[in-house]
């Protein structure tokens, strides 16, 4: 696969994923992926095992793999050209945040973090 192609599906798994999760918690997350990512990192960041990547993907810059900004640079870039490594930094950054994010979501007033 072609790396640009593989980071734009990435992010919209990302994106999809988290919608998907949010689904049944009777509060649906809305919006781009920084809008529903900003419902993750509100829920989680609690999460030990969770937490570093989600600040990387938070906050991190251009240049981290996996990233908010990085996956908005990769889509809305002419030029970007991400590397297969680039592409696989990334999915081992997101990789954790999606195999939790593919359980449904504790239903609405229950507790997200064990």
């Amino acid at each position: 696969m072609v790396p640009i192609a593989a980071a734009m599906v990435m992010r919209s798994v990302l994106e999809s994923t988290i919608k998907w999760h949010y689904e049944a918690s009777g509060t649906r997350a809305h919006g781009e992926l920084k809008q529903v990512f900003a419902r993750v990192k509100a829920d989680y960041s609690g999460d030990k095992a969770l937490k570093s990547a989600i600040g990387k993907v938070d906050s991190g810059g251009a240049s981290q793999p996996g990233s908010i900004t990085w996956f908005n640079g990769i889509v809305h870039d002419g030029d970007a050209a991400p590397s297969e490594s680039e592409v696989r930094a990334a999915w081992d950054l997101i990789n954790p945040l999606l195999r939790h994010l593919l359980r449904q979501a504790p239903a609405s007033g229950a507790s997200s973090v064990p």
